[in-house]
């Protein structure tokens, strides 16, 4: 196994064992991310190819027969028993090259659930477009094989579908490596490899390709981890092409890292879609640990959404989640005289004098998901007095980013005991975010189907409040689900039916 330069977090242990006669697990002991070359000897060279096990189905690595090394972005077991593998392989054997074959080979081994291993497997053997509709369809976790067959089949992916196959991984290079040479890892770390060669095609001053974000990536609101923006599509993928604004140095709380640098980027191509914040780690710009990108200047404050302006109401003032309709869910009102943090200002519903400007509000209760009417504040410093001759908006509050969207719907539920939240909903695992208390009242994206808890209760709510941020589910069957905000769960709903479905 070849590892690049950059490709293990710090130095570690890389082990290649055989698990049975023909069969090889290789593994690397430390967190890790891109391609690695793995090579292995092919018995009968043109009949036979790499296979490799991907969530319990054995899928071929290379583009054709008779490819002894081939770049993966997974590791587990690998063979090149290809004449006897129907008999001596444990699981089902997908041997072909051709997308629609082996959707149709899963269908005929009756395999009706596509793991989250094979998920990301078929979707980052896909073209770019195929690729974007798969991401947008929200199938990185998995799901049903019938809702790929049908991704398959829709436009952006018609027409290469059941052309030449699959897009194979490629590696930066596929020199040997040096015999001990020492490489310096991005920690500083030292490991063996050999010196790789990056991607030559040239792109714009300020334009880098994303690294490090297999599975695909939401921007962030602020330099924090924790400040996700769970849109579906609303992010950076491997084959993303990002142009990059500014840089500010915030929380060094991104997995597999210890980066604390950030910087505000917009899509420019390839999969994904969106602008926001994202970490260094996932920029291929060959900064070193806690810098920039070259040439990037500083984020000033109002890019970096570190401060905001205090506006005073002078009226009853409603708030909303949608400002393009005056709409969406009724926040709490902001009262006579109170002055509140706006984060910045867009267009959307005109009110009665024709001001069409609303401001984003940072304080809290509203903490950004929530919009009032400009028309509502003076707008000029003043804290009293009439509104009669105030300016429709402040001219020194930002405008909110380009592609700012309204909130969508959420909806209220209450705990009835603590509930644990997680970011898989399909098995209750993955990351565990804090728990809501018992009690507490917390906003609903919506809901899905997913892990079936004790009592038969398979719903799961996505939360879409602060500090959980659309990113994290927990079971509905903790909630009261009929309006009660107190009292016993004895009795009460598996789920409330207002909320959307996801």
């Amino acid at each position: 196994m070849f590892v690049p330069r950059g490709v293990m977090t710090r130095s570690g242990r890389v082990s290649i064992t055989e698990v049975r006669r023909g069969v090889y697990d290789f593994h690397i002991g430390v967190p890790w991310h891109g391609t690695v070359r793995v090579s292995l000897p092919l018995p009968r060279r043109r009949h036979d190819a790499v296979l490799h096990d991907v969530g319990g189905i054995w899928v071929p690595e290379s583009p054709h027969y008779g490819v002894q090394r081939v770049w993966v972005s997974q590791l587990s077991s690998f063979t090149t028993w290809v004449t006897k593998a129907a008999e001596h392989l444990k699981g089902v054997l997908c041997l072909t090259w051709n997308r629609q074959a082996f959707i149709k080979c899963m269908v005929e081994h009756a395999i009706g659930y596509v793991d989250r291993r094979a998920a990301n497997w078929i979707i980052s053997h896909l073209p770019e477009s195929c690729m974007g509709k798969m991401i947008t369809a929200g199938l990185l976790a998995g799901g049903p094989l019938a809702v790929f067959e049908t991704a398959l089949n829709e436009p952006p992916c018609v027409g290469s579908a059941s052309s030449s196959g699959w897009h194979y991984p490629t590696g930066p290079s596929d020199q040997a490596p040096t015999a001990n040479s020492p490489v310096s890892s991005p920690g500083g770390a030292q490991t063996t490899g050999g010196t790789a060669s990056q991607p030559t095609v040239p792109l714009p001053a300020g334009d880098y390709r994303v690294m490090n974000a297999s599975g695909g990536i939401y921007w962030r609101s602020g330099p924090d981890w924790n400040t996700p923006e769970a849109v579906p599509g609303n992010g950076f993928y491997p084959a993303t092409v990002i142009a990059v604004q500014c840089y500010q140095a915030g929380g060094a709380d991104v997995p597999d890292t210890t980066d604390g640098m950030w910087e505000q980027a917009t899509w420019v191509s390839g999969p994904g879609s969106g602008h926001g914040w994202i970490n260094e780690h996932f920029i291929n710009d060959g900064a070193a640990l806690n810098q920039p990108s070259p040439g990037a200047p500083a984020c000033s404050t109002s890019q970096s959404g570190g401060s905001s302006t205090p506006e005073t109401a002078g009226g009853v003032t409603h708030t909303w989640t949608d400002y393009s309709s005056a709409g969406g869910t009724q926040g709490q009102s902001i009262q006579p005289g109170q002055t509140v943090n706006v984060t910045c200002r867009v267009q959307g519903f005109s009110v009665a004098d024709g001001d069409a400007w609303w401001y984003q509000i940072a304080s809290s209760p509203w903490d950004g998901t929530y919009y009032a009417s400009a028309d509502a504040f003076y707008n000029d410093g003043a804290t009293s007095g009439s509104l009669s001759g105030t300016p429709l908006f402040d001219t020194s509050v930002p405008t909110c980013p380009v592609g700012t969207s309204p909130t969508a719907q959420t909806y209220s539920e209450t705990a009835g005991g603590v509930a644990h939240t997680w970011t898989d909903y399909t098995d209750g695992g993955g990351v565990g975010g804090p728990s809501i208390q018992a009690g507490q009242t917390v906003q609903i994206a919506c809901r899905v189907n997913g892990l079936q808890v004790a009592d038969g209760n398979t719903w799961w709510y996505r939360i879409a409040s602060s500090p959980w941020n659309g990113s994290f589910y927990a079971s509905a069957d903790a909630f009261y689900n009929d309006g009660a905000t107190s009292g016993s769960l004895l009795g009460t709903p598996f789920v409330d039916p207002n909320i959307a479905n996801c």
